[in-house]
């Protein structure tokens, strides 16, 4: 039986005391330039940052999460944890899905612009890939897919030789967040495929949510897996 790990959104915003100690910087928040916004499916977008300051720069493990501080309409800053995909370096990237009944997401998308400055935290975060050579399982939904698209990054640039299979669910082709990278990064995978399930039929390998049952996923004692992303609703 492999080893896993469930990422969501209770357990990625806690910050581990230990992570504190490996920080550039002793800010909780430094301000940064918004350089770049762009759509990567529907109602989702990458927005990319630089420092706007002199503020000592962490660098970010694939699979960590950073603070941005957004005022929101009474005026009050209202915190967000988002997790980092890959970018130039030196800069901050989080790819962010539009909740139209949410406070802060509908502000991003529609009110903040390019040349903005934003408040973001350091990098956090202890859901990261481990240094082994067994074999991964990759699962996301949704916006879920941020930090596999960081994980398999990080595996293409060191030409990771693991066995590594991704699963995806979403809505459909136009809905899934980073799927051309995620695409892309799993080709460039001597070992690498993809399994999808898709809602809207001929879109994915199998129809409606995803169901591992369907599949073989090879499990064995040195498997590690990551799922990431909303519960069907």
């Amino acid at each position: 039986m492999g080893r896993g790990l469930l990422a969501h959104g209770g357990c990625l915003i806690k910050l581990e005391k230990g992570l504190y100690g490996q920080q550039a910087n002793d800010v909780m928040f430094a301000p940064f330039t918004l350089i770049s916004k762009e759509d990567i499916a529907e109602g989702v977008v990458a927005f990319e940052f630089e420092p706007a300051d002199d503020t000592p720069l962490t660098r970010s493990i694939p699979g960590q999460y950073v603070t941005i501080q957004v005022k929101v309409k009474d005026g009050i800053r209202q915190p967000r944890q988002f997790t980092l995909v890959p970018s130039q370096e030196g800069h901050r990237r989080v790819v962010i899905r539009k909740d139209p009944q949410g406070e802060v997401t509908p502000i991003l998308h529609e009110d903040i612009n390019v040349g903005d400055v934003l408040e973001i935290s350091n990098p956090y975060g202890d859901v990261v890939l481990d240094e082994g050579h067994g074999a991964l399982v990759l699962g996301s939904a949704g916006i879920g897919t941020t930090p596999i698209v960081a994980f398999l990054d990080r595996l293409a640039k060191e030409g990771s030789q693991r066995k590594v299979t991704v699963l995806h669910a979403d809505h459909s082709k136009d809905r899934w967040p980073g799927r051309q990278i995620m695409e892309r990064l799993v080709d460039s995978l001597p070992n690498g495929r993809m399994i999808t399930w898709m809602e809207t039929p001929g879109d994915g390998d199998y129809e409606g949510f995803m169901n591992i049952s369907e599949v073989d996923l090879d499990f064995d004692q040195d498997t590690t897996a990551f799922m990431c992303g909303p519960l069907p609703s």
